[in-house]
């Protein structure tokens, strides 16, 4: 509201498939800026180039990629530490000249890869318009069309959903009526999704059903919604895996099984072959926890996993005893010998050694629990 009553022209815009798009490589650009880093790779000067690769944000860039099968365009879409990611990146852009001084002085704000910035007249927004667009393109980045634009401040208004959202009241009378205000509350949140072109309202909405009492009636209702929203916004898988793991012991009739199953099929067969390893390594995870087997072929791999999270999840299912088949089957052989190895695999071999005796091979308790730290799930 602020920028609203002191701005009448109104910048709005944001990044295309953000997330999707982002280029690891440009992580130490943005932390140390992109020509200082060109400069040192080009040049010849040996220490220099010995201390960047050692510097902390090289370091997250190489993790990065170890983290989703060796790519460098694109990082994990819904865990805390991707928006950290894209903050370090972000605040690069922030200091590119001279984007950096036409927003000087001018009320804003940004929430992720969302800008919205007021100023004083239309030129003024155009001019700082085409200096955003050149300023991600020094970082790989570009621009939603559809979600950019300038207007005037009369004309924004608050559609109101967070508010709606937070404030629907489920009733606690009958399993009916609670039922009733689930799909009611579902149908306003992806109504809103609609309306504004974007993922949160259902953000909300799942929210507001992993702190709801639910009635026993309505879980397999309220399951079904949970798995729908999985399916259709991957950014809530985690919440997914959430509902999953509080409601485990309820989740294992043969029916939940069987549609989890089924949906878990679904959501491995889209994201597996695309190096997903995020989402898949979720699945697994949520597998893990009601007691599934997965197999190669129900994730839909046709060659060795290298990807460190996923081996890392399919290390702690080995050693629950939760693998169709051995783990040998699923990974490329380890390098070097002993309790712990070096290299891209130190995670996988690392976490596997947390859940099982290094001599006797033992299981222990509730493996598989050890990896919900990685996902805050």
């Amino acid at each position: 509201m602020t920028i609203l009553s002191r701005h009448p022209v109104i910048l709005k815009a944001d990044i295309a498939n953000f997330f999707h798009t982002i280029y690891t490589h440009s992580i130490p650009w943005g932390v140390l800026g992109k020509q200082h880093v060109k400069d040192i790779r080009e040049g010849k000067d040996k220490k220099a180039k010995s201390d960047l690769k050692k510097h902390w944000a090289s370091l997250l860039d190489v993790a990065i990629q170890r983290g989703n099968s060796r790519e460098t365009f694109g990082i994990p879409v819904g865990p805390d530490t991707s928006r950290i990611v894209a903050e370090l990146l972000l605040v690069g852009l922030h200091k590119s000249q001279p984007f950096a001084q036409m927003i000087d002085g001018h009320g804003a704000y940004r929430i992720v890869d969302d800008f919205f910035i007021g100023f004083e007249d239309e030129t003024s927004a155009r001019r700082c318009l085409d200096e955003l667009r050149r300023a991600l393109w020094e970082f790989n980045l570009h621009l939603s069309e559809d979600k950019t634009k300038i207007i005037r401040s009369t004309f924004i208004v608050d559609s109101g959903w967070k508010f709606d959202l937070d404030n629907f009241q489920f009733s606690d009378k009958s399993d009916a009526e609670q039922r009733s205000g689930v799909e009611r509350l579902l149908e306003i949140a992806l109504g809103n999704c609609e309306t504004t072109s974007s993922w949160l309202p259902i953000v909300f909405f799942c929210h507001r059903l992993l702190a709801l009492k639910i009635f026993p009636n309505n879980l397999p209702f309220i399951r079904d919604c949970m798995l729908r929203i999985g399916r259709d916004f991957t950014t809530c898988l985690k919440l997914v895996a959430q509902f999953m793991i509080h409601y485990r012991a309820d989740l294992r009739d043969s029916e939940s099984r069987r549609v989890i199953e089924e949906w878990a099929r679904h959501i491995l067969s889209v994201h597996a072959g695309r190096g997903h390893d995020y989402e898949v390594a979720l699945i697994l995870v949520t597998c893990g926890i009601l007691g599934f087997s997965p197999s190669q072929s129900f994730v839909a791999v046709d060659k060795p996993i290298v990807s460190p999270i996923v081996l890392a999840v399919l290390g702690l299912l080995s050693a629950d005893g939760l693998l169709a088949e051995s783990w040998d089957e699923w990974s490329e052989s380890l390098p070097g010998s002993g309790t712990f190895s070096i290299g891209r695999y130190w995670l996988p071999y690392t976490m596997r050694w947390c859940c099982v005796d290094g001599q006797n091979r033992r299981r222990s308790s509730k493996g598989l629990e050890r990896i919900r730290f990685l996902f805050n799930c």
